[in-house]
Order: C-alpha cells, then structure tokens, then sequence
C-alpha cells in the first residue's frame, strides 16, 4: 500500500485556503517538466529523459489535482504514486548522467529534512487550526523542482 490510514485521515481536515501554497507549487512543477521535454526534444528523443519527463508530468498533474481537495481517496493515492516514481526516475537518472554529485547530495538532505518536518508537524497540527506543516511541504514541492531542473540540465548533453 502506497499510504497508511493515518496518512490518509490526516488529510481529511485540510481545505483549499491551507492548502493553496501546495496547489502553487504543485504548479510550479510543470517548468520542470516544461524544461525536461524541451530539453528531450533537442536531445532526439532520449529515453531517460522521456521517463523523466513523462514521470513529472504526471506527478505534477496529480500533485496539484491533490492539493485542490486534500483528502482521502484517489487523489492523494495517485499523487503518492506518481510522486514516488518521479523520485526514482530522477534519482536514477542522477546517477547515470550527473557527473558532478556535489550539489545533489546537499539537495538530496535538503529535500528529505523538509519532507520528515512537513510529516512532523501534519501529525502534530492534525485536529488543529495551526498549518505549519504547509510550509515545509511547499519548500519540499521548490527543492524537488530545483533537484529536477538540475538533473535534467545534466543529461541534456550526456548520450547513453
């Protein structure tokens, strides 16, 4: 299972005027996925970064579909798929065509210290009126767009 019932409950509680910054940066998602299909294109149609590119788009779409109504159900079932696939296509496509790590190791901590505090404070805010585990999850949704950005940026010249 992609989530718990947990996981699922707690998103019960959260309308759109807590969520919006989500919903934002859920959309800010698609220059990443923007940037890996040009960036495919002018690579002759690369099939890393068609994964790549395939795999953010719809984790943006789903994302940001998500975030318009948090709470249980499909969305956020298909949002945690898809997430988690564009977390391994990038991941994977890091190691196979970054040659210089150096920024993505730091990036990599960055990204899962906002992830374990957003889930921090959603458990801790959860049945409350208080929303501070947006704001680490919105910083996440920029992080991994940077992450992303930067992956694709590394394997626009790199041929398999």
């Amino acid at each position: 299972m992609w989530c718990s019932p947990r996981e699922l409950v707690a998103f019960q509680t959260y309308p759109l005027h807590t969520t919006w910054p989500l919903v934002i940066t859920s959309l800010i998602m698609y220059c990443a996925s923007w940037y890996a299909w040009h960036t495919r294109a002018m690579n002759d149609g690369d099939w890393m970064l068609t994964v790549m590119a395939t795999t953010q788009t719809l984790s943006a779409t789903f994302s940001w579909i998500h975030w318009l109504d948090a709470r249980a159900g499909w969305r956020v079932a298909l949002d945690k798929i898809w997430a988690r696939s564009a977390f391994v296509a990038y991941n994977l496509g890091a190691l196979a065509r970054v040659r210089d790590l150096k920024l993505g190791w730091p990036l990599l901590a960055a990204i899962i210290v906002c992830y374990k505090y957003s889930r921090k404070y959603r458990k801790i805010d959860s049945g409350t009126t208080k929303a501070r585990w947006v704001i680490f999850h919105a910083v996440f949704h920029l992080l991994v767009v940077i992450g992303q950005v930067w992956v694709t940026y590394a394997s626009r010249s790199v041929r398999p």
